[in-house]
């Protein structure tokens, strides 16, 4: 009993500092990815940026929970048998198994704390910090004008730069879309320089040397222009009113229940109906096998760790990043079916968690 207790608290400390690092390491590049502008702009203050950060913190908690776990269980339970505990323990009459208990006692625990966390904390963090990043691209629509990368953080319009600074943007794109999602016109010009906003314009830029494409069906034109001033209003970048609308990902159970079947009205196609279940059943069952897939791979890390008996840290850290990354590949393309219900998907994607548990099974048994 005592050196079950001792591996129990063992695992549990490194883990919860592994679950911590990896957390601030998906906040960090959140950070990176989704407020640039802000941070160079200086138009929010550190204060509310971190707050803003504070509220992310559930949703990277619940991928951080399945890294952490097993990054822990392969460096304790890798320098317990680097030291010869492992062995002694064997020699002592205690099977494999026995020594694993502590290991699959801690994993289901951090199953329960994960399951609440994916079902409920995690959607309503996820919310609340879309919320708050739309309100920031409401107030300051130009902050968000990043090179290199697509924003699609207004509602009816993709923006695109292939490069530019602070002020300038070169070989811009601007995407307007239909109520349907389907683009209807684009502009492009070589070089745009963003101006200062008025109050009658939230987003002004001064476009050159390009061009404006209306794909309106058969009446498709061009009109080229060497210099055109674009401005928009906040009516225009937000036409809805709203600067950010509740999604199925923003939802926790009980809304994802509810939502089966509101969604989508009684009178629409029933095949409609049939894929807004599908969706909703999928992303439910999703969320529950990610809960679940922290006992198979801490199984699993626990039988490696026992076998390598390595204490390098770098090695126990690769170790744990290519098996989730293994479970986390498997559950990406899997859901890539979530839009075909006669297959499944709800179903497929237990797939990975049942190879994972069938690979541990087999080799404690093998033992």
């Amino acid at each position: 009993m005592l050196y079950r207790r001792h591996i129990f608290f063992s695992v549990l400390g490194a883990a919860l500092c592994c679950i911590g690092a990896f957390a601030l390491l998906f906040l960090a590049g959140n950070a990176f990815r989704d407020l640039p502008g802000l941070l160079a702009g200086g138009k929010v203050g550190l204060a509310l940026l971190l707050r803003t950060l504070w509220t992310f913190l559930p949703f990277a908690l619940a991928y951080a929970f399945p890294l952490g776990m097993v990054l822990g269980v392969l460096a304790t339970i890798g320098r317990m048998a680097a030291d010869g505990e492992i062995l002694a323990l064997e020699m002592a009459g205690a099977s494999r198994w026995r020594i694993a208990m502590a290991v699959f006692v801690l994993s289901c625990l951090g199953c329960l704390l994960s399951l609440s966390t994916t079902l409920f904390v995690s959607p309503r963090a996820l919310y609340g910090y879309r919320r708050q990043l739309q309100e920031f691209i409401f107030q300051e629509p130009q902050h968000f004008l990043r090179s290199g990368q697509f924003v699609r953080e207004f509602p009816r319009r993709i923006l695109y730069a292939s490069g530019g600074s602070e002020k300038t943007l070169t070989n811009l794109h601007i995407w307007e879309l239909g109520p349907d999602g389907a683009p209807i016109a684009m502009l492009r010009a070589a070089r745009g320089e963003l101006l200062p906003p008025l109050p009658e314009a939230a987003l002004r830029i001064l476009l050159k040397n390009g061009f404006l494409e209306n794909f309106n069906g058969a009446n498709r034109s061009i009109l080229r222009f060497r210099e055109f001033s674009l401005a928009l209003t906040e009516e225009q970048l937000f036409p809805e009113g709203k600067p950010f609308q509740k999604g199925i990902r923003h939802m926790n159970l009980f809304e994802l229940i509810a939502a089966r079947d509101s969604l989508v009205p009684k009178e629409s196609d029933p095949e409609r109906r049939r894929q807004n279940r599908m969706t909703v059943n999928f992303t439910i069952q999703q969320n529950l096998a990610m809960a679940f897939s922290v006992i198979p791979l801490s199984l699993i890390a626990f039988h490696l760790a026992a076998r390598l008996r390595r204490r390098e840290t770098a090695l126990n850290g690769l170790l744990a990043i290519l098996l989730c990354l293994a479970y986390y590949f498997a559950s990406v393309i899997l859901s890539w079916l979530r839009d075909v219900p006669a297959v499944r998907p709800d179903f497929l994607i237990w797939i990975p968690n049942g190879v994972l548990l069938l690979l541990a099974t087999a080799l404690f048994l093998r033992r």
